[in-house]
């Protein structure tokens, strides 16, 4: 009689929770072949309202968690949590003490939620006890190869993969001079116009989903960046002293003066004025190989290279040289 009334009264006290099945199955006590004692056994499963994960439950900010709280009340009743799906992970899946078992999600990518039921067991007693975990479904998602592209001011095509992508997306872009092309579901080409302003340009590439209730929804945003058009400017020396910094220009002069032969820095003289030339490539492009040019003092020569200034003065950096007249002897 006294074993009757401990079942029924620890039967009504695990059926209180909430979240779980709405009765507890055969635990505590006789049930078909198994015979338990309910003196040498104990088993009570706490897990609160249910389980519920957002869709980004593994959020690094933000993680999700839940536990399951298991009671043997000082007794070794061995137990075990089955049918656990892959996206969920469990500190612990069996034992014989009293334990907390924390409760895990992966992040939910697809756009469908997701259900599992967990069923806790003992070998020492009869029945099963069934918790329920859900999760939201994912938000659309487009994950791309680069998310920012550079191109150079005379334009040109660059290919982005796809490298991951839960819906159908199409593209869009807020400017006039970039084109879009989607190649495949797996391949988007960006297209870009020559760039004749006087400074660089920057545009944003969007990749959309439909999405029920909030039409289309920005999945992914790449940035495209582009430089000026570098041009070559003809001009004198007083031209490129006047102009501004980081332009390409192109100047013949005087050979003037030779102030290194390794990196091949010199000065440059015409009717109009004198720059200093830092750098010069030689003649397959390398640098610190100035003496392949037979470069002389008293030789014309035509350079072309970038403009910067430094302590107010006007230099070319790492010229190529386009022509050189040797003085006569």
């Amino acid at each position: 009689m006294k074993n009757i009334i401990r079942y029924i009264y620890v039967l009504a006290m695990t059926a209180s929770l909430f979240g779980c099945t709405d009765e507890p199955i055969g635990w505590w006590g006789d049930n078909g072949d198994y015979k338990v004692s309910l003196e040498d056994h104990e088993l009570y499963v706490d897990c609160y309202y249910g389980i519920q994960f957002r869709a980004n439950a593994n959020d690094e900010y933000d993680p999700q968690s839940y536990d399951i709280n298991i009671y043997t009340y000082n007794t070794t009743t061995k137990w075990k949590i089955s049918d656990v799906p892959d996206w969920l992970n469990l500190s612990k899946t069996s034992g014989s003490m009293s334990e907390t078992v924390t409760v895990t999600a992966k992040n939910n990518l697809q756009l469908v939620g997701r259900s599992a039921v967990l069923k806790v067991t003992s070998p020492d007693m009869p029945g099963s006890y069934e918790i329920n975990v859900s999760q939201e479904a994912g938000d659309p998602m487009v994950q791309v190869s680069s998310n920012d592209l550079n191109f150079v001011g005379s334009g040109g095509t660059q290919t982005v993969k796809i490298e991951y992508a839960n819906c159908e997306w199409y593209v869009e872009c807020d400017e006039s001079w970039v084109t879009c092309e989607k190649k495949s579901d797996t391949e988007l080409s960006i297209i870009v116009k020559p760039n004749y302003d006087d400074y660089w340009r920057e545009a944003r590439v969007y990749l959309k989903c439909e999405r029920e209730g909030y039409g289309g929804w920005t999945v992914c945003e790449i940035r495209v960046t582009q430089d000026e058009l570098q041009t070559v400017i003809e001009a004198t020396c007083a031209e490129v002293i006047d102009g501004p910094d980081s332009k390409t220009y192109r100047v013949k002069g005087i050979c003037t003066g030779i102030a290194n032969t390794t990196y091949g820095n010199w000065y440059l003289t015409d009717e109009t004025g004198q720059i200093y030339i830092y750098g010069t490539l030689g003649a397959k492009g390398q640098q610190k190989n100035f003496s392949s040019l037979g470069i002389e003092v008293g030789d014309e020569i035509t350079v072309e290279g970038p403009k910067h200034t430094y302590v107010n003065n006007a230099e070319l950096v790492n010229v190529t040289v386009l022509n050189i007249n040797k003085k006569r002897k």
